[in-house]
């Protein structure tokens, strides 16, 4: 007759394979953090030079706000929608815009906004 299982090995020897195997499994882990957390560290670190070398580049230059918009000539602009059904939404989205922009001062006098 075979040996059974739990004849061929003592409960202290399946005892220091489960705590191998659980060792083996914290080394995985820790290594797997450990990349994951070192790749973090150089995303973070090229962020923030990346901000440095702007602001040391860029940070002198005069700022765009409105005022200054409003003295360059006006250009014809496109609206892009993406949505999935475009006839229930584009009546609002539109309306919206109109209301946030200076449309007026953008259209020419052959061009027409039809809001209805």
């Amino acid at each position: 007759m075979p040996p059974v299982f739990y004849e061929m090995f003592s409960i202290n020897d399946l005892v220091v394979c489960w705590r191998d195997f659980f060792v083996l499994l914290t080394w995985i882990t820790g290594i797997a953090f450990l990349i994951g957390g070192t790749q973090d560290l150089l995303y973070d670190v090229g962020h923030y030079v990346w901000r440095i070398f702007k602001r040391r580049k860029y940070g002198k230059r005069m700022r765009l706000n409105l005022t200054l918009l409003r003295t360059v000539a006006q250009q014809q602009i496109a609206v892009f929608v993406p949505a999935w059904d475009e006839a229930n939404v584009i009546e609002s989205m539109v309306e919206k815009l109109i209301q946030q922009t200076d449309i007026s001062a953008m259209c020419s006098s052959s061009a027409s906004i039809r809001t209805t």
